[in-house]
């Protein structure tokens, strides 16, 4: 495993502490420019993020949900989603994340995805594959639409565009 993959599970499974802790408390919740939620367990989540990346990587740029584009000049750009499931969290349902990756010289390197409350580590690292706590994991092998699962987005336009690529799939399917 890559100092960096290392790097980003610590910083996910920090922040998942603090989000098991903040969850179901009362905290102020506000409403972003876009309309989506934002908790302080979103700003604490973040802020412990970006101190260990930094405390690493001085010199790598962050781009977080919450703070937004750091203005340092690099090849590597951590994109942080510090409390991915933020209308859940703020209404006290506990399906919630972390989120973490790295794109270096505009690919992307590495994932993290981690769910605190059922302490589940997604990693994927650029041609290494995923793993769910250390367990290779693989997509499924089901070739027919009709034996599939499919998700989407809450947001409206990612709706949208699901809509319009679902009716094209069902076409040929």
């Amino acid at each position: 495993m890559s100092k960096k993959l290392e790097v980003a599970i610590r910083a996910a499974k920090e922040a998942g502490e603090i989000l098991k802790d903040e969850f179901g408390k009362s905290s102020t919740i506000t409403l972003k420019k876009d309309g989506s939620f934002q908790t302080r367990a979103d700003r604490f989540s973040e802020e412990k993020i970006i101190s260990i990346i930094k405390a690493s990587f001085p010199s790598h740029s962050i781009c977080a949900e919450e703070s937004g584009l750091s203005k340092k000049i690099s090849n590597h750009l951590w994109l942080i989603d510090p409390l991915d499931g933020t209308t859940n969290f703020a209404t006290r349902i506990p399906f919630f994340s972390v989120s973490i990756a790295l794109v270096e010289n505009k690919r992307v390197k590495l994932g993290v995805v981690y769910d605190p409350n059922k302490d589940e580590v997604f990693t994927a690292e650029f041609g290494k594959g995923a793993k769910l706590n250390e367990s290779i994991i693989r997509v499924s092998a089901t070739s027919k639409l009709s034996k599939s699962m499919i998700g989407y987005s809450r947001s409206s336009q990612a709706k949208e565009r699901f809509i319009d690529v679902f009716q094209k799939v069902e076409k040929v399917a």
